[in-house]
Order: C-alpha cells, then structure tokens, then sequence
C-alpha cells in the first residue's frame, strides 16, 4: 500500500519520510491531504523528517521546508 494510501487509511499515526523529497513528496502529500480525512473523533498525524546522529543521513537536508511548503500548496487549494 502506498504512504499516502496508508495516511487516508488512518492505519498508524507516525509516518517516516525518510529518503522522500522532491516532486514524489509535494504528490504523496497531496495525495494524502487533498481532500478531508474521515474520522470519528480528533486525529494527530506525525511526519518524521528527522533524526539523531546514526540516521541523519536517510533525511535530506531541506526535507522540513519541502514538507512544510507542500503542506502550504495543500491548504492554499483546498
């Protein structure tokens, strides 16, 4: 199942964007928040975009400002 898939199904609420970025993660969270979530009560979904010293380097370095802008694109066309 794809991450986005897996985010709509409300399967976990921690997901792992490690080795993500560019136009795959503007799409996978598009894909994820495009359209509201169905839940029956309040929900909290972490996207992890960082890591300590041993797993630094699965993250790119940018990959916090490309998930906050791709977030930002999401709400601005809703």
């Amino acid at each position: 199942m794809s991450l986005a898939k897996s985010i709509r199904a409300l399967e976990r609420d921690t997901y792992d964007l490690a080795g993500s970025g560019g136009a795959g993660l503007s799409e996978l969270l598009s894909s994820a928040f495009s359209t509201p979530l169905e839940a029956s009560e309040p929900l909290r979904i972490t996207l992890v975009v960082g890591g300590g010293k041993k797993v630094r380097g699965a993250y790119g370095e940018t990959l916090m400002r490309d998930v906050c802008t791709a977030l930002e694109k999401v709400s601005a066309n809703p």
